[in-house]
């Protein structure tokens, strides 16, 4: 257990930067950035260990995982003033003391705790969500009262998802690779999307391209309409130093 208590110890967010892809441009290098993703990392023996090896060991609390990082990720938000995207569970809701501390946390009312305004919680687990309906519209209505955004992730990654969309009040809408890959040269996916944006326009939701790996996507993502976009194209998972160092690391595929 030893390892795997310092791996939770050890634990903190790397970011991958989510960009306005109107304001932006892959050619001119110029990166109009308005929020972070954090994800997940540890250390051990100087060796980096990745979220599969972590989430994936018996051996450890996975409530202590997302507290860790919630913690980690609050003292970025103090200290650089940055919008940061928080992946969450439904283990994670139905943990009442790991809730309260969130609340407790981010509550503007208490001590004029500015932090609510620079969170975006998302959510992962589609059928997950849907199973628990009541416990996640509960967090919905109370994070959106603190002051902080609800994400959905994956939007597309198995094509049920009109669920949520109905069941719940998402701020954003991450679309899952399947439906930014090379849809400019699929009708029937570009229609698809199309459709689907205008939509979100209508609600009022934010879309973000993801997994944005070439300047074509880039480029297609805004031709279509999207919102943001993030991916290695525009920036790999690093640290907060290196954004404001202007050393962004950055991984481009050729195009097709």
């Amino acid at each position: 257990m030893l390892e795997e208590n310092q791996i939770i110890e050890n634990i903190f967010p790397v970011y991958q930067a989510i960009i306005d892809i109107n304001k932006s441009s892959l050619h001119n290098n110029k990166y109009e950035i308005i929020k972070y993703e954090a994800l997940l990392r540890s250390k051990l023996n100087n060796k980096t260990i990745y979220p599969n090896e972590i989430l994936n060991n018996s051996n450890i609390n996975k409530r202590d995982i997302t507290k860790n990082m919630f913690l980690k990720i609050l003292d970025d938000i103090k200290k650089y003033k940055i919008n940061i995207s928080f992946n969450i569970s439904i283990s994670d809701l139905l943990n009442k003391k790991l809730i309260e501390l969130i609340y407790s946390s981010i509550d503007d009312t208490i001590e004029n705790n500015k932090i609510a305004k620079f969170l975006t919680f998302e959510f992962i687990e589609e059928e997950e969500i849907m199973a628990n309906k009541i416990v996640v519209k509960e967090f919905i209505k109370n994070i959106h009262m603190i002051g902080s955004k609800v994400a959905l992730d994956d939007f597309g990654k198995g094509y049920a998802t009109f669920g949520p969309l109905i069941e719940f009040e998402f701020d954003i809408i991450k679309l899952d690779e399947i439906l930014v890959k090379n849809f400019l040269q699929d009708p029937k996916k570009y229609y698809l999307l199309d459709t689907l944006i205008n939509m979100f326009n209508k609600l009022g939701i934010k879309v973000v391209a993801e997994y944005i790996e070439r300047v074509s996507e880039f480029n297609s993502a805004q031709y279509i309409g999207c919102h943001y976009g993030q991916g290695y194209c525009i920036a790999k998972p690093q640290t907060i130093i290196n954004y404001f160092n202007n050393n962004i690391e950055r991984e481009c595929l050729n195009d097709y």
